[in-house]
């Protein structure tokens, strides 16, 4: 088997790329190769990468796995054509599913694997946290930590938003809480647009890294390893992912795993992994749960330790692993 996709840096596609790798050499009677000339079966952890080779894969009788990394709904006639090329789309949530029920493709059912090892409820208090992390603790008293690690503007223009992560709606749900007893952890490269924003609201804020200026692209110096992202979920008490368009994103298992509480909009894995009472619409929606978690907090760990139950199941290796080989075997037929 040929593995594809790179980024050029160490973001989600190349993740995606070392834990495919590794699990399907972990399958017995598979083994992946360097040499594309000599694979059957070529692997696409990102399927826009494979659209330039398909015509010529197909020539040479190979068979096309290819995962869906995003929302479908706006690639439709790519789609359309490319399905004819392509033996098994692995698909991450039900929507996808759905789109390509439609579609007539083939498909099967695999998340985006996050790794249970590294992703985790580490059992420490805040200051110790902190402590690791090298910032003051003080600054964080009483205060509610609302944190955001995405990457949410392109590197074309660092001042205008990804649609795709509408980091506005991020910016309407801060602005619009009543409770301004509250403290953003911002994380993540290209966060330029959300970094200004919140210096304009006056919204009090913590960036983790070194703080972006416009105009310098931060993607090297900004992209935080697994195992610092995993502390600061372990820091905050809230997620929010605001997002209109997602394949995941993977921040949700990552957050469910950490037994975080998540607040996201209806998108990728929100639906098949949240609780209804945990999924907004607009920043009118987001007040009422956020509002809700502060006069209850003991109902929203019953509904975290219940998606817990379910993530932490789908993502155990030996799952993730069953769940390759069948695609593998899928794409021979």
């Amino acid at each position: 088997m040929y593995l594809y996709g790179r980024e050029s840096v160490d973001w989600s596609i190349n993740s995606d790329y070392y834990y495919t790798k590794i699990l399907l050499n972990s399958i017995i009677n598979v083994t992946t190769t360097k040499n594309p000339f000599k694979a059957h079966i070529f692997y696409f952890v990102w399927w826009n990468q494979s659209l330039k080779f398909l015509k010529i894969l197909k020539y040479f009788n190979k068979k096309i796995v290819v995962v869906v990394t995003n929302d479908l709904d706006h690639q439709i006639d790519i789609v359309k054509k490319a399905s004819q090329y392509i033996d098994v789309w692995v698909c991450s949530n039900q929507k996808q599913i759905k789109t390509l029920n439609q579609l007539n493709c083939r498909y099967f059912y695999h998340p985006f694997y996050v790794d249970e090892k590294v992703f985790h409820n580490l059992q420490k208090q805040k200051y110790e946290i902190c402590n690791v992390l090298n910032i003051s603790h003080a600054q964080f008293e009483n205060k509610i930590l609302i944190g955001s690690f995405q990457r949410d503007t392109q590197g074309g223009c660092l001042t205008i938003p990804k649609w795709q992560k509408n980091p506005e709606l991020l910016l309407e749900c801060l602005n619009n809480i009543s409770n301004k007893n509250i403290h953003v952890i911002l994380a993540g490269p290209r966060r330029h647009w959300i970094v200004n924003q919140l210096t304009k609201k006056r919204i009090p804020f913590t960036f983790i890294g070194s703080l972006p200026h416009d105009g310098k692209d931060d993607i090297i110096e900004n992209n935080l390893s697994s195992k610092t992202i995993n502390l600061l979920y372990n820091l905050i008490d809230i997620y929010i992912v605001s997002s209109k368009s997602e394949g995941g994103p993977k921040a949700i298992p990552e957050c469910i795993l950490t037994k975080t509480l998540l607040i996201s909009t209806n998108v990728g894995f929100a639906p098949d992994f949240l609780n209804n009472d945990q999924i907004f619409e607009n920043k009118q929606q987001f007040a009422e749960i956020f509002d809700s978690y502060l006069s209850c907090p003991d109902r929203f760990n019953e509904i975290i330790l219940k998606s817990y139950n379910l993530v932490s199941h789908l993502y155990k290796k030996e799952n993730a692993q069953k769940r390759l080989s069948e695609i593998i075997k899928l794409s021979m037929l």
